[in-house]
């Protein structure tokens, strides 16, 4: 299996960054979303879009929460173990401006990923809460990558 390097992991990030950016100005021109939107059928590239929104930010954030994360405490000469730990560390050391918004942002991801069935006023709220999301985790990954560039190149 090979083994990736943290510049692997960010070149991954920017690609479903990339997407989510297009998903997201996609779905800004669509009506919004309500569960009465979600309730009647969609043309297939509506549906896409909301997939493809979904699929990425949910890669976009594991990515950076599972993968680059655990590099960067390491690159600052850290020991955590636990998610958590990372996420103070990071806090302390502003790489992250809140633990409490990076838990967040997993918790959208993880309710993302449960099946709905029919609850439509669940799924249009957790869309919405992606939009608004989505852009922070964006923000959030530009300036991200330009705080942990010296780590990198030492």
């Amino acid at each position: 299996m090979k083994k990736y390097c943290i510049s692997d992991y960010i070149r991954f990030a920017d690609l479903h960054a990339q997407a989510l950016e297009s998903n997201v100005q996609n779905l800004n021109t669509m009506p919004s979303i309500t569960a009465n939107y979600l309730k009647n059928p969609k043309p297939i590239t509506e549906s896409c879009l909301l997939d493809a929104a979904v699929l990425r930010f949910t890669a976009l954030q594991n990515m950076i929460g599972s993968k680059i994360f655990p590099i960067v405490i390491e690159l600052l000469q850290e020991n955590d173990k636990s998610l958590l730990d990372r996420l103070h560390t990071l806090e302390k050391m502003e790489y992250i401006a809140n633990v409490n918004w990076w838990i967040e942002l997993r918790n959208l991801r993880n309710k993302l990923a449960e099946n709905y069935h029919d609850d439509y006023e669940s799924i249009a709220n957790d869309f919405n809460q992606l939009m608004i999301q989505s852009k922070e985790l964006l923000v959030f990954w530009t300036n991200f990558k330009k705080k942990i560039a010296p780590l990198i190149k030492q």
